[in-house]
């Protein structure tokens, strides 16, 4: 597997709080009210919103059928930083987890997902843990799904 370049990083960086602007706009029209934190001391301490929303973009659904959930992450490729809670087991746990892409957007319950979590296929890259949760399950169980 090639190695994750810093261009990447930024480029994946850019592009997942381009999306976190576009989603908290969207969901704003759906009576849902985010204040995002945009410093890691502020999301450490009390998550990445006021408002209980963690907001992914994820950019293959489409192509694989299944979204992709985060349960941990690490801040390096190397291996050298450790693993931590981040996406739905996020210290302080957020409520909801919005995720999808610029067509679509599924508003997902943490509850349901840590309880479903073991059921389905583990994945795990070089900074992120997670699983694989099939696009026709979470259409069915959503709180909302959005179409702009």
């Amino acid at each position: 597997m090639d190695e994750r370049t810093s261009a990447d990083f930024e480029h994946d960086l850019h592009s997942g709080q381009e999306y976190e602007d576009f989603a908290q706009h969207l969901l704003w029209r759906h009576g849902y009210i985010i204040v995002l934190h945009r410093s890691a001391r502020y999301q450490w301490k009390y998550g990445e919103s006021i408002g209980g929303i963690e907001i992914k973009l994820d950019r293959n659904f489409r192509h694989t059928g299944n979204l992709y959930i985060e349960t941990e992450e690490r801040r390096t490729t190397d291996g050298r930083s450790q693993w931590r809670p981040a996406g739905i087991h996020d210290v302080p746990q957020p409520t909801l987890y919005a995720i999808g892409d610029f067509d679509t957007l599924h508003l997902l319950s943490v509850r349901w997902l840590c309880r479903v979590e073991s059921f389905h296929t583990r994945h795990e890259g070089p900074t992120m843990k997670g699983f694989l949760l099939p696009v026709t399950k979470a259409r069915d169980w959503a709180v909302e799904v959005i179409e702009p």
